[in-house]
Formats: C-alpha cells, sequence, structure tokens
C-alpha cells in the first residue's frame, strides 16, 4: 500500500508564504557530545524547569511564522542585519525576527554553524525526545555531503533546518537553504523512511526529499534522503536568557 503523503499542508503553506515574501557554508567540525538515546535512539532532554509557560505556543508558532516568511528570498536580511547564505543563516535569521536573539551564544562556540546551534540545545537541555519532530523544532542531519573530503561516512552535524508542519500521516514540512535552490520548504517522514515519491489523489509527491548532496551519492548510495541522515531534533524555542532555564508547558495542577 503507498502511503498518502502531505499535499494539502504544502498548498496551504505555500500561500501562507508567499504573503511574506542541501547544504553550505558548514565546514569546520569540531569535538562533538555524544547524544543522550531516548525514544527511538533520539537524545533524550533533561527536566526544564517552568517559567511563562503560556509563551511557549507564542514562540513556537513566532518561529514557523518567521521561517515561512524567508522562503523564496534572494538574500538573508533582518532589519538592516545580514546573515550567512547557508542552512545556519535561516535559523539565526528566522529566530532573530521571532525575538529570539541567538547571536551571542552562537558566536561564543566554535566548529560550524550547525554543530553551535546542536551545541546550544545539548547545554539548554532541549534536544528532543519525541517520536516526531513538531512544528518550531530544529532538525538536525549526518553526511548531508561528504565534508571532510576523504571519500568515506562519518561526517556528523552538516545540516539543519526548521519544521512548518506536521501532517496526520507523518509528513514533515521544513524550512532550509539547499544549496541549489536556496530557501526552500521540503518533506521528510519517518514513518515510511526508504520512500521517495508517493501517489496522492492529486498525482505523484515527494514525501522524502533528496537530503545527499548529488556529487558525493556514491560513497553511500541507499543512504541519501532525508529521512535516511537524520539525526534528531531540538526545542530551541524553548530557550530563554537564562541558560539555566527553558521555558516548558505546564498544566493547571502545576
Amino acid at each position: 500500500m503507498k502511503p498518502p503523503p502531505s499535499v494539502r499542508f504544502l498548498q496551504i503553506l505555500c500561500v501562507f508564504v508567499m504573503g511574506f515574501q542541501a547544504v553550505a557554508g558548514c565546514t569546520t567540525a569540531f569535538a562533538l557530545s555524544e547524544p543522550r538515546e531516548g525514544v527511538n535512539g533520539t537524545p533524550t532532554a533533561a527536566p526544564a524547569s517552568s517559567k511563562r509557560p503560556e509563551a511557549l505556543e507564542e514562540r513556537r508558532q513566532r518561529v514557523v511564522e518567521a521561517a515561512g516568511s524567508l522562503v523564496g528570498r534572494a538574500r538573508i536580511e533582518v532589519e538592516g542585519q545580514r546573515f550567512p547564505w547557508d542552512c545556519t543563516g535561516v535559523v539565526l535569521a528566522a529566530y532573530s525576527i521571532a525575538g529570539i536573539d541567538l547571536s551571542e551564544e552562537f558566536a561564543s562556540r566554535v566548529g560550524n554553524g550547525v554543530a553551535r546551534l546542536y551545541e546550544i540545545a545539548v547545554d539548554h537541555n532541549v534536544l528532543s525526545n519525541r517520536d516526531e519532530p513538531q512544528p518550531g523544532d530544529l532538525l538536525f542531519w549526518d553526511d548531508t555531503f561528504d565534508r571532510s573530503r576523504n571519500g568515506r561516512w562519518g561526517d556528523q552535524l552538516t545540516h539543519v533546518a526548521i519544521v512548518v508542519g506536521v501532517d496526520e500521516y507523518g509528513t514533515i514540512s521544513f524550512v532550509h537553504h539547499n544549496y541549489r535552490r536556496g530557501i526552500v520548504i521540503e518533506t521528510m517522514n519517518l514513518r515510511h523512511p526508504d520512500v521517495h515519491m508517493a501517489e496522492t489523489d492529486n498525482g505523484s509527491a515527494v514525501m522524502n526529499s533528496p537530503m545527499r548532496m548529488r556529487r558525493d551519492r556514491h560513497i553511500q548510495p541507499e543512504s541519501w534522503l532525508a529521512s535516511h541522515l537524520y539525526r534528531n531534533a531540538a526545542e530551541l524555542y524553548r530557550i530563554t536568557e537564562d541558560p539555566t532555564d527553558t521555558v516548558m508547558v505546564v498544566t493547571a495542577s502545576e
């Protein structure tokens, strides 16, 4: 049985982003901490304190809207500030538009931009432990290209994106910088990781977008889709100015 993808959501989202108007620039490696294993092998986030819980959904929505507003832009500039024309530039700009300034923390770290964002998530204990990423989450991938140029597999943290939607079939829509096409919306489905194209009532549609740089696919040709290279997600919108605190959802009884 062919699984149904998220075509209707993408059509709606494209209309939304027009109302606003894989991989580059992340080449320096540095030592990484090993992710803690959680659900389905994803790192487990440590418990976070509760501060302004009502702000969480607002923050998440601001990040989603900000990411959508960047789609199709020829350069990344926010209120006169230019951001790198790469995957990390998209994240930093979207967060800036959403009112979350990552520049100081980002600049204080070393290594490629994707690894810096990952380490920020580790330090704030906001790596996701959910089965599937949610809107607003950052997505991290390994081995999207042969960064070390050694012809081997094993390049960690080479790409990052922002989730802008998840449909009922588990198809995740994300905004990122594609090394050939610029800032675009593409898709990933972890429930059907080996499906590239799927048939729908409206014809064929992409379920898992290609993520491995074309020139490097000969190294491990069976691993080239976004679902194949996915590492884990992070709820970076939960961080606050206090590095020991995060924003989280609490119930009325709490």
